[in-house]
């Protein structure tokens, strides 16, 4: 059973966004939750932006394209922004919290929501992980495809496999987690 720890309106939080149309890009946010609601599974927040976590150069790349919900019981959509009218991330700060800061407000669930920078970053890693992994699992599969031919062809799973090695051996503090992370790709 998957805990979750409840916040009250007015409680600073640290969150995940993710959107319907990106739903593998998360943007780490600190927020302020300014309603609750209890949906079938676990609480949903309404939350106000107050800091980004990321670069400009990043949010440039995604968050403007993202879909959010942005009240209860409501559509997923864009924030109405252009990306070109921002140079930093402060700027996007203090234009989500103007008078009109209420379009944007953002929903998130209950599992995306943490207490403290730390812990956000420790779930983030563990998602980033697993994209990771799955990312080199699909490239395995394209690489080694019989039909294939091109520059980036590989005989087999197991050239894959040694290639990939050589490649992250100075990434894992041990051999231990490489093999872990190796099986986890089968």
């Amino acid at each position: 059973m998957k805990k979750h720890r409840i916040f009250a309106v007015g409680d600073y939080v640290h969150v995940l966004l993710s959107s319907y149309n990106h739903p593998n890009v998360l943007i780490p946010v600190r927020g302020i939750v300014k309603e609750a609601k209890w949906d079938d599974v676990s609480p949903v927040y309404l939350i106000k932006i107050v800091k980004f976590y990321d670069s400009i150069k990043f949010l440039k790349k995604y968050l403007f394209e993202m879909n959010f919900v942005h009240k209860m019981n409501d559509r997923p959509r864009r924030f109405r922004l252009k990306d070109e009218e921002f140079k930093s991330t402060r700027e996007i700060e203090e234009r989500l919290n103007r008078t009109d800061e209420k379009r944007f407000y953002v929903i998130v669930d209950s599992f995306m929501a943490t207490k403290t920078r730390e812990d956000l970053r420790e779930v983030f890693n563990n998602i980033q992980y697993f994209f990771i992994g799955r990312r080199f699992k699909e490239l395995k599969e394209l690489m080694t495809r019989a039909f294939y031919t091109g520059n980036m062809r590989l005989d087999s799973h197991a050239e894959f496999e040694m290639r990939l090695r050589k490649f992250m051996t100075d990434i894992f503090e041990n051999d231990e987690k490489l093999v872990h992370f190796m099986s986890s790709l089968s």
